[in-house]
């Protein structure tokens, strides 16, 4: 019986440790947990929560890992996450934790606008469209346009169900 209770109740175990450990500041290990609910829970509607969490313990960690970061980012935005798509474009846009890369940075926001339009959250509305519109002052036509394509075909191979 325990081992039927602890697998009912995993997910939620492990959350509580997570939690436990990102308030008493054991960045390294608030961040393999909440990895390792990522990876168990892909599809959980607390997966852009736990990439928060993964996002600011490395920033609290002595040596910030942008590239760990941006490869968080990439799984959210993968799955879905308009936060992780936003994060992962300014990382892009920036060259935080990846090559700097206007087209990848455009893409990713253009997918996170898209994806927020039908969202009552204003605020990461306009936080997405803001940092578009700046991204896009850096660029030609042409790599706007190839980065609307890149959009498109993300989008028809990966729309969230």
């Amino acid at each position: 019986t325990f081992q039927k209770i602890d697998a009912d109740y995993a997910t939620t175990m492990y959350t509580i440790l997570a939690d436990l450990y990102l308030e008493q500041g054991k960045n390294d290990k608030a961040i393999f947990a909440f990895r390792q609910l990522m990876k168990e829970e892909p599809k959980d509607k607390n997966v852009c929560l736990w990439q928060y969490y993964i996002a600011r313990s490395m920033m609290g960690a002595k040596i910030p890992n942008k590239q760990k970061a941006a490869e968080n980012y990439q799984i959210g935005a993968d799955s879905g996450s308009v936060t992780a798509m936003l994060n992962l474009g300014v990382s892009y846009w920036r060259g935080e934790g990846v090559r700097k890369d206007l087209i990848e940075a455009y893409k990713w926001l253009d997918l996170g606008r898209f994806y927020t339009q039908r969202s009552s959250n204003m605020e990461i509305k306009w936080r997405i469209r803001g940092v578009l519109g700046d991204v896009k002052k850096e660029m030609t036509q042409e790599q706007i346009a190839k980065a609307e394509q890149l959009s498109k075909e993300w989008d028809s191979k990966n729309r969230p169900k």
